[in-house]
């Protein structure tokens, strides 16, 4: 993850009615549908859980330099701090509500007037809502609960969201303004939120880095928990950065296949190693993919036998699908693990290399249809 720095020496301020405001505006967008409730929530919540990284940087490093007296200083100061994480955490389970409902349709989910040809607010609560599960709520928990489970929690649903954004077919939600990030929260966010949404939420490709160096925090917290590793290998495989070699996607490939046959990963799914096949020959240039190599590939498409098998344990609405073996992940969405896009991408490539006979197993992989799997704003 790109590094957010703050100046351990800025005065920080925040005050008891400042929390009470935020719960104000929790309470309401939790118990009304109103699109304005959900607006003020987040104009509220920004600068808030910008106040609340600061201080979990703060008391970060004070305890990196073991200064105890500095330790106990801030806590005096700062003692509601605790009082302002659970506030924001609660903004961020509301907020994560709301547009988990919007961007997969769940009944009664809708908010009324929501911005279906607003790509601009939408930008905003995508980005504020990520910035508090993919920062402040790991950074809380890692060095103030301690709590794995509720870790885990954030960083999914961050990427989660960060695949939803992806996958929204609008041109104007990535592009419509050359400062995106200054202009979403003008005159609130601080410089330290504005630099992490520019690291997170700009672009596709932007957001595919993102999406790694999340799954990279959930590998570290979890590092057998095999349904982490193959979103990891996927998102590695069809990134499309020149800060990603793709040897390096071909390595993450390999050595999870030497894992799966030693059985050091736990809740292994059967599509997995499958899934593996389709990605090294994706990733591996055309003059080195072997015959054997297509061969394997073809065996792991009769394996998964269509496109939809391919697609449907992550598409979007799917609610029967957990995330196995993971009690703290009971009801939580599980995003696809390919785009409609990359689907396509990888049968064209592997068209490059299959014999006639074997082309017929990439028509599974072509009957995906845009329309199928797209968000309309």
């Amino acid at each position: 993850m790109v590094a957010m720095k703050w100046s351990v020496k800025e005065e920080v301020v925040f005050s008891a009615q400042d929390i009470a405001r935020l719960e104000v505006a929790v309470d309401q967008v939790e118990n009304e549908t109103a699109i304005s409730k959900l607006e003020e929530l987040v104009n509220t919540v920004v600068p808030l859980s910008c106040v609340a990284e600061k201080l979990l940087q703060k008391f970060m490093h004070a305890a990196n330099e073991e200064d105890h007296r500095e330790l106990d200083d801030l806590a005096k100061r700062y003692h509601a701090l605790p009082a302002l994480l659970t506030s924001v955490s609660r903004a961020g389970d509301a907020l994560y509500t709301r547009l988990k409902g919007m961007l997969l349709k769940e009944p009664d989910a809708l908010l009324a007037g929501v911005p279906r040809f607003l790509p601009r607010s939408f930008f905003r609560y995508m980005a504020a809502t990520l910035y508090i599960q993919s920062v402040v709520l790991p950074d809380y928990h890692l060095h103030r609960t301690e709590n794995t489970d509720e870790h885990v929690r954030a960083l999914v649903r961050a990427r989660n969201l960060l695949q939803w954004s992806e996958n929204i077919q609008n041109e104007n939600f990535f592009n419509w303004t050359s400062s995106v990030c200054h202009r979403a929260f003008e005159g609130v966010a601080s410089a330290h939120w504005v630099k992490f949404c520019e690291s997170s939420l700009t672009s596709p490709t932007v957001t595919e880095i993102r999406t790694a160096a999340v799954l990279e925090e959930l590998i570290a917290l979890d590092s057998s928990y095999a349904p982490f590793r193959i979103h990891y290998a996927s998102t590695l495989s069809l990134l499309d950065s020149p800060k990603v070699d793709r040897t390096t996607a071909l390595s993450v490939i390999r050595r999870q296949k030497e894992s799966l046959t030693k059985r050091q990963y736990k809740q292994v799914e059967p599509f997995y190693i499958a899934l593996l096949d389709i990605l090294e020959a994706f990733v591996t240039p055309l003059n080195l993919i072997e015959y054997e190599l297509t061969q394997r590939v073809e065996r792991a498409m009769i394996h998964l036998n269509s496109c939809s098998r391919l697609r449907e344990p992550f598409s979007q609405g799917n609610t029967s699908i957990v995330w196995p073996g993971r009690r703290a992940l009971k009801g939580e969405a599980r995003a696809p693990l390919f785009l409609v896009e990359q689907v396509n991408l990888v049968a064209d490539k592997l068209s490059l290399v299959f014999s006639d006979d074997q082309r017929a197993s990439l028509e599974r992989l072509r009957t995906v249809r845009r329309k199928e799997h797209r968000f309309q704003l």
